[in-house]
């Protein structure tokens, strides 16, 4: 990796993509944020 790269966390990236599969199968959308809000995940 390359010195200075921004990295994001497989767990963040999964917030990002969840409201687009949310939309795709029509239920109803979260944002990222109220996704993190509700998650049980320790890092």
């Amino acid at each position: 990796m390359a010195k200075g790269c921004p990295v994001q966390r497989g767990t963040d990236m999964l917030f990002e993509m969840i409201p687009a599969y949310l939309d795709f199968f029509h239920l109803p959308v979260a944002t990222p944020e109220q996704l993190k809000a509700l998650a049980e995940i320790q890092y």
